[in-house]
């Protein structure tokens, strides 16, 4: 069964234009990230723990403001691999180098099993490893994090 029909097919020899593409994009990619990381400061306004699609919007939205400094962190590496850009992949992904392995605490009313929660360490975050499937956090947990950093709540 095919899933994709490529817009045309390629003669021996000849190369597909979109994969001349995306091998411009990811250059333009690697370039940037070497810019930046040659520009970090040792001081910021704000900084962004982690590049999953909360963390990438919420520092894009920071740093419309001019006037301020933001530095977006991420724990994992780069999501340039195969189980990542290539959709049919993604369950290598769990348990790799790329998940947290968070796991639920064991369910009674599933046997006593204990739940895998795949959260990506990686740029995208969960997104990027788990097909977009999600789990949001409970109140009491963002409010132990507030304690624990000595925050205000607000």
């Amino acid at each position: 069964m095919k899933y994709a029909t490529p817009i045309h097919e390629n003669k021996p020899g000849e190369h597909n234009g979109l994969d001349a593409s995306v091998r411009r994009f990811a250059e333009r990619v690697r370039v940037n990230q070497e810019k930046l990381t040659s520009k970090l400061r040792s001081q910021y306004d704000f900084i962004v723990c982690g590049s999953g699609t909360s963390g990438s919007v919420l520092a894009r939205r920071l740093a419309e403001n001019a006037g301020v400094s933001v530095l977006l962190v991420e724990a994992g590496g780069s999501d340039d691999v195969s189980s990542v850009t290539e959709a049919n992949q993604w369950p290598m992904n769990l348990g790799s180098e790329r998940d947290w392995s968070f796991h639920a605490q064991p369910n009674p009313h599933l046997n006593g099993r204990s739940i895998p929660l795949p959260m990506g360490k990686v740029l995208g975050g969960g997104s990027s490893i788990n097909v977009m499937g999600w789990a949001r956090g409970h109140k009491s947990d963002w409010d132990f994090f507030v304690s624990k950093a000595g925050l205000v709540e607000l």
